[in-house]
């Protein structure tokens, strides 16, 4: 995935604005929801983070509309997945989460994990990371192309 190629939409609640991407996409409503959310900071620009992020969806073997892409907070982003409905959704460093953590956001089972900052600043923790994107696409029955087991 390329960041260059990332359409931005934006919804508003009562005292939010909601940011989200979905590469090569003019809009990320129309059609099915994607397989995975992810949520974190930093995420929605051009940049390292961004970069290390479509690394890691591309070792999964995902294609890019299959992918969504939002801005914290969580909370602010519930109506967003109960109206998507993606299959999974993976917070990446978020205050409050416990890395490899399942739990459920909008009715959407969720895994914490570390940010692509953190990945960056501590390459050590890619393996943790990679592990808990390999469980994610075990619960969606992907399968994983034989180059993702690198650990990126």
């Amino acid at each position: 995935m390329n960041a260059g190629r990332l359409r931005f939409w934006e919804g508003f609640l009562p005292d939010r604005a909601i940011v989200m991407a979905r590469p090569g996409a003019e809009s990320p409503l129309p059609g099915p929801g994607p397989k995975i959310l992810f949520v974190g900071e930093g995420l929605l620009e051009p940049g390292p983070e961004r970069q290390l992020l479509d690394r890691m969806v591309e070792a999964l073997g995902l294609a890019q509309d299959q992918v969504e892409v939002g801005g914290p907070p969580l909370e602010a982003l519930a109506p967003v997945i109960q109206a998507r409905t993606p299959g999974r959704v993976v917070t990446l460093g978020l205050p409050g989460s416990v890395r490899g953590q399942w739990s459920e956001c909008a009715g959407v089972r969720a895994l914490a994990t570390h940010s692509p900052a953190q990945l960056l600043q501590n390459p050590a923790l890619k393996r943790e990371a990679w592990d808990d994107l390999k469980a994610v696409a075990a619960e969606l029955g992907l399968e994983i192309p034989a180059r993702g087991g690198s650990g990126r």
